[in-house]
């Protein structure tokens, strides 16, 4: 017992620790370590905890720690650039996330929750009625007449889509 007691505490102060360097840092680069830390469901609860931190900060932390601390893996979306990001679903939020900078940045600390381009494309394939349009839409391919609107069609690997909705549709 005496030895599980020195390990929270550690880890609580480890935490802190982490934390006390954010703030008191006045570097730019702060955030890439603070980041990382969200990653520890420890580390987003201290930052919740700490009366430092605005409602701004506490919001962020939770988003983004819920994206990271995740088991899901994410439906891969292509995104306009060419590079994949991923979009997760937390039933406990009944939210959405992704890791893009738009989402990270600018929309997971909103107090009304907002979505992305990436999260869009994943409720417009989720939204697909009949099969035919799903698979028009996993293939993008509105020439069809698929319902899907062109300006954010989804470039979704077919295999992990298949793989999140078997999941999703799993009995837990």
């Amino acid at each position: 017992m005496r030895k599980e007691i020195y390990q929270f505490l550690k880890i609580a102060l480890s935490s802190k620790e982490k934390l006390d360097g954010h703030f008191s840092s006045s570097d730019s680069k702060k955030w890439d370590p603070f980041l990382k830390n969200l990653r520890s469901k420890k580390f987003v609860s201290t930052v919740k905890l700490d009366p430092r931190s605005d409602e701004k900060l506490k919001r962020f932390s939770d988003a983004i720690g819920h994206h990271y601390a995740s088991k899901d893996p994410g439906v891969p979306v292509k995104g306009s650039t060419g590079k994949t990001y991923k979009v997760k679903y937390h039933e406990d939020l009944k939210r959405f996330s992704c890791n893009c900078n738009h989402w990270v940045y600018d929309l997971s600390h909103l107090e009304t929750p907002k979505d992305c381009k990436h999260i869009d494309q994943i409720k417009q394939v989720k939204e697909a009625s009949s099969t035919m349009d799903l698979i028009r839409a996993l293939h993008g391919m509105s020439m069809y007449g698929s319902s899907i609107k062109k300006n954010i069609e989804p470039t979704i690997a077919n295999k992990a889509y298949d793989q999140y909705l078997r999941k999703k549709q799993s009995p837990s």
